[in-house]
């Protein structure tokens, strides 16, 4: 197993999960970026908006697994983390 390609999976699933949650706070909740942040926030919602975010890692998945397998291993471990991060959040 190559760690370089699962260090690059990881860093794009987190990427992803990040563009994803940033794409769900500007379509749904009619705020910019910093004000959609402090209201999901002060409503306890972050974990969720997380959550929905990383739903683009399951596409990235598939993708790597046909073609980069280990990367598909980082899309998995960064999935995971975020994962742990919604219990804490």
């Amino acid at each position: 197993m190559n760690k370089l390609h699962v260090l690059s999976g990881i860093a794009i699933g987190l990427a992803a999960a990040l563009l994803g949650s940033y794409l769900l706070i500007i379509c749904f909740t009619g705020y910019g970026l910093s004000e959609g942040l402090d209201t999901t926030i002060a409503s306890g919602q972050l974990g969720k908006i997380i959550t929905l975010g990383a739903v683009v890692n399951i596409g990235l998945f598939f993708l790597f697994l046909k073609s980069k397998k280990d990367m598909a291993w980082g899309i998995v471990a960064a999935t995971a983390m975020l994962a742990i991060a919604t219990i804490f959040v």
